[in-house]
């Protein structure tokens, strides 16, 4: 009976640090410039789909901070849509869960093939909600 309970301990504590650590992983900002920075011009929340916005480019205030994505959007001055796909969180970037609304500045990793739609969309891989400064 002892042993029993130890080792359904010993998974709860596994399973435990397992969700701990990928909740962390999950919620890193990536090392890299964010493919795409700037101000949110429309929101989507579709019921039973994901939410989107879309994104018309600006040059952010921070040194390497500029992608050539953004940079080559930002020239042919085409907004494109960002998908929020199940399990991509919004963040502010002081910190908490954030929600996306118009005329705020936002920086998104992307990753994927981007739909070549018009305008486009590619899916977010991590947002941040920044200061207006940044």
């Amino acid at each position: 009976m002892r042993r029993k309970r130890l080792i359904a301990v010993i998974v709860a504590a596994a399973v435990l640090v397992a969700a701990l650590f990928w909740l962390t992983v999950r919620r890193s900002e990536p090392s890299r410039p964010p493919e795409w920075f700037g101000k949110v011009v429309e929101v989507r929340n579709s019921a039973g789909s994901c939410t989107s916005f879309l994104i018309r480019f600006t040059t952010p205030n921070l040194a390497g901070w500029d992608s050539e994505q953004n940079a080559f959007h930002r020239k042919i001055d085409m907004p494109c849509w960002v998908a929020i796909r199940d399990g991509v969180t919004v963040l502010h970037r002081g910190g908490g869960v954030g929600e996306l609304v118009v005329g705020q500045t936002v920086s998104a990793w992307c990753s994927g093939p981007m739909a070549e739609s018009k305008p486009p969309i590619w899916d977010a891989d991590f947002v941040v909600i920044e200061p207006d400064d940044r």
